[in-house]
C-alpha cells in the first residue's frame, strides 16, 4: 500500500500535484534518538519477530522532532518500507540471498495514534512508535503493519501538516528514513547474537539475562524467546533433549513380586486345566488377607 492510496487519493490526484498549501511556512526536521541502539543491532544484523496476532518492535523507534509550526496540527505515519526484491535465509552464522522475495501484502502504514497533534506537542514530547506491532496475518483486522518473513525491510517516517477538519494538507508531506533502522522480519530469531542483544539491552526480557549460566547448571530447561515489551508473554519452546526424552524413555511397568506371579500362574491352571493346585501352604501357614486364588475361587 503507497502513502497515496493510505490517503484515499488516487495516483493522478493532488498527493502528487501538491499545489494544494495552507501557507503555512515550516521546515520539519527528525534525528533518531537511540541511534546507538539501532546501529548495536544492525552490525549483527536486526531481526524483527512477527506473529499472527502481531509483536511489538524493539528497538523501539523513538524520533526527536524540530522546525515544526507550533500552532500547526501534524500526522505522523511509519510505513514499513521493502530494501529489496529478495527473500533471505540465515546459513552458517550470515544472512545470504535464498531466491526471489514474495509480493508484499497490506497494510504497511502505522498513524501514530496521537494524531494529529499540535507542533509544538510533537516537538516536546517526541514520538515513538510503541504501539505499532509487526505481524505476518494479512487478513488482521487489528491494523498492524503486515510483513513477510526472510524479508528485509526499513521504516520511512512521514510528516504531514493536516487542515482544521483533521485532513492531511498533502503538499506539506516530508519523508525522513535511517539506515540504522533496517531489519529482516522473521518468525523466530535466527541468529543467537540478536537475540543475546536484544536479551542485554531490552528491560523487559532481564529474566533472560543469566541463561548461559543456567543452561550450564541445567541442561535440560526449557528455553524461551524473550519478549519484546512487558505486556507480551515469552515463547515458551522445549529443548531438543527435553522432547527426546518423552519421546523415548521406557514406560513405567508396575513391579511383582515373584510370589504374585507363582500364585496366579497356579490359579489359572488349576481353574482352566482342573486340576487341585499342589504344594499350598495350609490356610493357618498363609498370611492373612485377600489372595489370588480368593479371587479366581479354589477347585
Amino acid at each position: 500500500m503507497s502513502l497515496g492510496s493510505f490517503f484515499s487519493f488516487p495516483a493522478s490526484s493532488a498527493f502528487f500535484d501538491r499545489k494544494k498549501d495552507d501557507g503555512v511556512i515550516d521546515n520539519p526536521n527528525v534525528e533518531l534518538v537511540n541511534r546507538n541502539l539501532w546501529s548495536t543491532f544492525l552490525e549483527c544484523g536486526t531481526e524483527m519477530i512477527i506473529t499472527k496476532k502481531g509483536r511489538r518492535m524493539f528497538p523501539l523507534v523513538k524520533l526527536k522532532l524540530s522546525g515544526l509550526d507550533k500552532n500547526s496540527n501534524y500526522t505522523i505515519i511509519m510505513e514499513m518500507i521493502s530494501v529489496d526484491k529478495l527473500r533471505y535465509k540465515f546459513w552458517n552464522g550470515n544472512w545470504i540471498v535464498a531466491g526471489v522475495g514474495e509480493h508484499h501484502p497490506l497494510p504497511t502504514c502505522f498513524v501514530h495514534p496521537q494524531s494529529p497533534r499540535s507542533g509544538e506537542w510533537w516537538m516536546t514530547d517526541g514520538v515513538d512508535f510503541k504501539m505499532a506491532k509487526l505481524s505476518n496475518n494479512p487478513f488482521n483486522n487489528d491494523g498492524h503493519i503486515v510483513l513477510n518473513s526472510m524479508h528485509r525491510y526499513n521504516p520511512r517516517f512521514h510528516i504531514v501538516r493536516a487542515d482544521s477538519s483533521g485532513q492531511p494538507i498533502l503538499a506539506s508531506l516530508k519523508t525522513f528514513s535511517f539506515k540504522e533502522t533496517e531489519f529482516i522480519a522473521v518468525t523466530a530469531y535466527q541468529n543467537d547474537v540478536v537475540t543475546k542483544c536484544k536479551i542485554d539491552n531490552n528491560p523487559f526480557a532481564k529474566g533472560f539475562r543469566n541463561i548461559d549460566t543456567v543452561r550450564k547448571r541445567k541442561m535440560n530447561q526449557i528455553i524461551s524467546t524473550p519478549p519484546a515489551s512487558e505486556d507480551e508473554e515469552p515463547e515458551v519452546k522445549r529443548t531438543k533433549s527435553e522432547i527426546e526424552a518423552v519421546m523415548f524413555s521406557d514406560p513405567k511397568v508396575p513391579q511383582m513380586s515373584l510370589q504374585l506371579i507363582s500364585q496366579w500362574q497356579e490359579a489359572l491352571l488349576s481353574t482352566i486345566v482342573q486340576i487341585p493346585i499342589t504344594n499350598q501352604k495350609s490356610s493357618s501357614e498363609r498370611k492373612s488377607g485377600f489372595g489370588v486364588v480368593d479371587l479366581l475361587g479354589s477347585s
